[in-house]
């Protein structure tokens, strides 16, 4: 009887476990030294002729950095000598306060660089960095507390009515505009959207860009309370019902003729914030509210904070 040789098959199969790991993709830890290292790199190239490519790059190894840290020294075991986990816990000390700081420096970087220019001929050609670091702070969202969310979007609301809204040199990009509303849309700070209600809820057509951005960034916002949710449609209603009403009047007035386009720019990123808030509302038929028309009928017939949409879902303890 021939003799059985399983150690050929063990063999292949280690052979294609090696291939697997060897193919896949490795998560690679990421030292401070090496963190800040780049972080050094990216301030460097702010300030040099580097190209907006190379500031992306450095920008993709900040956040990944940011997002990937080494964890803190392992913790010693329960039965541990009390000098080794005296020691875990000033190294621990150590690293955390390394790391905070690293954090802090990274963000306040990105910030500057979401309005960094270099402007030619009323263009600024570092639109697509500013971008880049818009998108970077509202994907930082998912590792920060509600403090520390609630703290970056105050610092981008303050780059944005301090810095943005104050250019004389060029027209900001609409994109870069979309991009840092979307930030705070994705940090999901409740003040963010009183902030946008209160001073981008307007008929100003000069501002219309700043309009469209704020109204992208609206829907972005998960769990708004029903009280804010109520307000945001009410002064939907009042801003723009009036807006929509003369945008279809049938007149050849240049005045007129302004308001609709200013209405027909805006109405595509409006309404959708009306059904947003309103909880997605359908008429008799099943079909989607779709005019400010309809929504002022729907809070007429909703104002009863108790009662959906408004009320709050009850949390049960």
């Amino acid at each position: 009887m021939p003799t059985l040789r399983p150690t050929r098959f063990i063999s292949l199969a280690l052979v294609a476990a090696l291939a697997a790991a060897l193919l896949a993709p490795a998560a690679l830890a990421v030292d401070l030294a090496g963190a800040n290292s780049d972080l050094d790199l990216l301030k460097k190239a702010t300030k040099s002729r580097g190209t907006n490519a190379d500031l992306i790059g450095y920008l993709d190894a900040a956040f990944t950095n940011y997002r990937d840290l080494v964890e803190a020294p392992d913790k010693p075991a329960d039965d541990a000598p009390a000098e080794e986990k005296a020691a875990w816990e000033e190294a621990n000390k150590k690293f955390v306060k390394a790391r905070d700081k690293f954090r802090g420096d990274a963000r306040k970087l990105i910030l500057k660089i979401l309005t960094l220019t270099k402007v030619q001929n009323e263009t600024n050609k570092r639109d697509d960095v500013n971008i880049k670091a818009a998108n970077i702070l509202g994907d930082l969202g998912p590792l920060l507390d509600p403090k520390g969310r609630s703290s970056l979007s105050k610092q981008i609301i303050g780059a944005i009515d301090k810095k943005l809204t104050k250019v004389k040199t060029h027209e900001v990009n609409s994109e870069h505009l979309v991009a840092a509303f979307a930030a705070l849309g994705k940090l999901n700070d409740p003040k963010s959207l009183a902030w946008m209600l209160d001073k981008h809820c307007h008929a100003n057509e000069v501002k219309k860009q700043y309009i469209i951005a704020a109204h992208k960034a609206m829907i972005l916002f998960k769990a708004v309370p029903g009280k804010l949710r109520h307000e945001v449609v009410s002064q939907f209603v009042k801003v723009y019902g009036g807006v929509e009403l003369q945008a279809e009047r049938s007149s050849t007035d240049p005045k007129d003729l302004a308001k609709k386009r200013f209405w027909d720019d805006i109405k595509t990123d409006t309404i959708p914030v009306a059904q947003y808030y309103a909880g997605k509302p359908t008429d008799a038929d099943g079909n989607a509210l779709a005019s400010m028309a309809d929504f002022t009928a729907f809070m007429r017939e909703h104002k009863n904070m108790r009662k959906a949409p408004w009320a709050d879902a009850k949390v049960k303890k």
